[in-house]
């Protein structure tokens, strides 16, 4: 009397779909979050990694700080009700080589008619301010959560070109081990269905 034989993998193939999809909601979730932050905090980099010296000791190289959009309106008004020069708020800008800064306002910029410039910024490590002048349309946004300390080294060491090898290399051989792991499981599948049919057969 012949028996069906029952799929020994089963198992391990709901395990690794499962495995599969867990990776693949983590993946969303944090995607998700990542735009629902850009949304909420309304600026393009809610999360920024000091990569400097020029806030020592306020800011430190490797720390992370939480960023959200501000107008100018509301960076004149945080400005003006600072009561200590380390209460004026701190900005994430663009300067005009496209590389972007944090600074503190250190003054504000206005004509002979007393229309608003921009601001004039500086590090708290800086002898003297930035030489430009800092307009709205350059402002990514204010500080207002941080700083985390040496969480952004993490971030640092990845934009190294060491890091980027170090973390490409990883997912390379990552990829190679997990194509390499499932040709493996299909032969021993194949060979087993081979062998359960040459039992029946015999």
């Amino acid at each position: 009397m012949q028996h069906e034989a029952k799929p020994k993998n089963s198992g391990k193939q709901v395990k690794g779909w499962g495995d599969f999809l867990a990776v693949v909601v983590i993946f969303v979730v944090f995607i998700g979050g990542w735009f629902g932050l850009i949304y909420l905090l309304g600026t393009e980099s809610p999360v920024t990694v000091v990569d400097g010296t020029s806030m020592y000791p306020t800011l430190k190289k490797g720390d992370l700080v939480i960023i959200k959009g501000a107008s100018e309106d509301e960076l004149i008004k945080d400005f003006k009700n600072a009561k200590t020069y380390m209460d004026r708020p701190i900005i994430v800008f663009y300067s005009p080589s496209g590389k972007r800064i944090i600074h503190r306002i250190y003054s504000l910029k206005y004509d002979g008619n007393g229309n608003f410039l921009g601001f004039i910024t500086k590090g708290d490590n800086n002898p003297t301010p930035d030489p430009y002048l800092v307009t709205t349309n350059k402002i990514i946004g204010k500080v207002i959560f941080g700083p985390i300390h040496y969480l952004g080294l993490i971030v640092l060491f990845i934009r190294s070109p060491f890091g980027f090898f170090v973390v490409a290399f990883s997912i390379i051989v990552l990829a190679v081990w997990i194509v390499i792991d499932e040709v493996n499981k299909y032969l021993k599948k194949s060979k087993g269905k081979e062998n359960s049919n040459s039992l029946y057969n015999g």
